[in-house]
């Protein structure tokens, strides 16, 4: 039974214009109607045909078609990422991690500045609400958000 140019191409995994090229060089041949001997192709080939190996393929005729189609898989995967990601950009989704980093130390810095004012305002009215020593109470809020705050920035964020 023989094969078209382009079924023998999906026969051996290779594209159309290799087939194309193996005809033109002599590597194989096909019949006076244009048809290939899938076999006789394959033999000749093999014979005929001198693998072109590349930086990390596997040496091995079927691993090496596997390890290219995995290289352009991955490629082709990185390239879609790659453009998502600059969509979302454009979009105003993503924002340089300076500005982000930046940011947030703007806000953790509005946030303890809050936080250690918060004492003296809530102090007296605790202190009046239950009959307490003003003074006591507002100190005791101070050292309690100090204690809070120095327990926050010990830990740890990573952007």
């Amino acid at each position: 039974m023989s094969l078209s140019v382009a079924e023998y191409a999906a026969h051996r995994g290779v594209r159309l214009p290799t087939v194309y090229r193996a005809l033109h060089e002599g590597r194989i041949q096909a019949d006076a109607d244009g048809r290939i001997d899938p076999s006789a192709a394959d033999r000749a080939w093999k014979a005929n045909t001198r693998p072109r190996w590349r930086a990390g393929e596997r040496h091995g005729e079927g691993d090496a078609v596997v390890a290219i189609e995995e290289a352009r898989r991955r490629r082709v995967i990185a390239d879609a990422a790659r453009h998502e990601l600059e969509v979302a950009r454009l979009r105003g989704e993503v924002i340089p991690r300076a500005r982000a980093v930046g940011a947030a130390h703007a806000f953790a810095k509005t946030l303890q500045t809050a936080c250690q004012g918060w004492p003296v305002r809530i102090g007296p009215a605790l202190a009046a609400t239950f009959d307490l020593d003003v003074q006591a109470v507002t100190l005791y809020l101070e050292d309690a958000v100090r204690d809070l705050c120095a327990e926050l920035c010990a830990e740890s964020v990573d952007f």
